[in-house]
């Protein structure tokens, strides 16, 4: 049986206590969609981490009824497809997002595509930071953490892109 490293599940477990739910965004193409495959990705990390859970946790209710994945996998999609469902993704306000893409771009005009695709994060990850600093002052769609995470995300998509430009 998959095991869960025990630092990530005390940080789970606290979570759950706090707000009583977590969520787990899968974002990417068909490696992370696998819909055809039973258990996908998705099916196996639910239900390792709530089977972790509900052995270590007095309420198994908490972790059955409060941790719920989502799969943001689309078949064929670009990083510039994922970045259009953004809003989307944020909309379930993930306290993690596991994350695969980048195989779908075609080789020829790559350069261009990673340097769009990349101007595009820093943009959004840009609206994220103001966004953040909104809600410190009063009013935004963001909450500390929330923002915290996804500008995290961001900024991880970010490196990622100028990486794979270095290798051209």
């Amino acid at each position: 049986m998959l095991k869960l490293n025990v630092k990530y599940l005390v940080k789970i477990k606290d979570k759950l206590k706090m707000q009583a739910r977590f969520r787990i965004a899968f974002v990417g193409d068909s490696l992370i969609s696998c819909e055809w495959v039973h258990p996908n990705w998705r099916e196996i990390v639910e239900y390792v981490v709530k089977r972790e859970l509900e052995e270590t946790m007095e309420n198994w209710k908490m972790p059955s009824w409060g941790i719920r994945c989502f799969n943001f996998g689309f078949d064929g999609a670009t990083t510039k497809d994922i970045l259009e469902k953004s809003d989307e993704i944020l909309e379930v306000k993930p306290n993690l997002i596991i994350s695969l893409m980048g195989g779908n771009i075609k080789m020829e005009n790559k350069k261009e595509q990673l340097l769009t695709e990349l101007k595009k994060y820093e943009e959004k990850l840009l609206q994220i930071r103001k966004d953040c600093a909104e809600f410190k002052a009063g009013g935004s769609r963001y909450g500390d953490e929330y923002g915290e995470i996804q500008s995290k995300v961001y900024t991880e998509m970010i490196e990622t892109i100028e990486t794979e430009l270095k290798k051209l």
